[in-house]
């Protein structure tokens, strides 16, 4: 008689897990995978403003031209010179103290700075005047040329502006040394360790530029005294 085999009842084409293996499985579950990092520094870019607001706010005022200097050096090492000279064209407009060009950094050079604004001094008029009397010769010319005035009057008028041409420059030349003797008086007293050069030359020049085109904009009034730089 040949012998017949049967199929099983239930037959599982794969292997099945036994229930000692699942109970095993779930109390001793594997660690979850941990998430992809992300992509850049993980967190979201700050706006312009808010960059610029975060770096002005440690960003403390250089005490002279050498840390000015300094500090100038380390912001273009870490990547930051592109920005430099718009951050300091910025900071001449504005007047802020933290960013500006070596030449005009430091309690020092922003005294001298007050110094030369409280006063009405000549030099302020300076260039308004030279602007009048260079006008004034070129009508002289014209008028000459048209035989408006004599070649005799046109003479006598040439030296009184020629010696109009020397009293602006001695007018100027009195009121930049008492300006420079007041300024170096109130440095000693204020700073009496600074060591700063050039200071003269700084003050006279702005004194002579018109006040409305200063840069650094003027922080005091004409006839205000001359505070501490904070």
């Amino acid at each position: 008689m040949p012998l017949v085999f049967k199929e099983p009842a239930h037959y599982y084409p794969e292997g099945v897990f036994r229930r000692r293996a699942t109970a095993e499985k779930a109390a001793n579950p594997e660690p979850a995978e941990p998430p992809p990092a992300l992509a850049g520094k993980g967190r979201p870019t700050p706006k312009r403003r808010e960059a610029e607001r975060r770096r002005r706010t440690y960003i403390q005022a250089p005490k002279d031209r050498k840390e000015a200097s300094r500090m100038l050096r380390e912001r273009q090492k870490s990547g930051r010179a592109p920005d430099t000279r718009q951050e300091q064209a910025r900071a001449l407009r504005t007047g802020d103290e933290s960013n500006l060009p070596p030449r005009d950094a430091g309690p020092v050079r922003r005294l001298v700075r007050d110094v030369v604004d409280s006063r009405r001094g000549f030099g302020g008029y300076f260039l308004f005047t030279t602007l009048g009397v260079l006008l004034f010769q070129i009508l002289l010319s014209v008028a000459t040329s048209q035989q408006i005035l004599t070649t005799a009057a046109s003479a006598q008028i040439q030296v009184f502006l020629m010696y109009a041409w020397y009293a602006l420059i001695l007018l100027v030349a009195f009121d930049s040394v008492f300006l420079v003797r007041r300024m170096r008086k109130l440095v000693r007293e204020r700073h009496p360790d600074s060591t700063e050069r050039g200071l003269a030359m700084y003050s006279v020049m702005r004194s002579l530029q018109i006040r409305r085109l200063r840069l650094p904009p003027p922080k005091v009034k004409p006839g205000e005294g001359v505070r501490d730089a904070p």
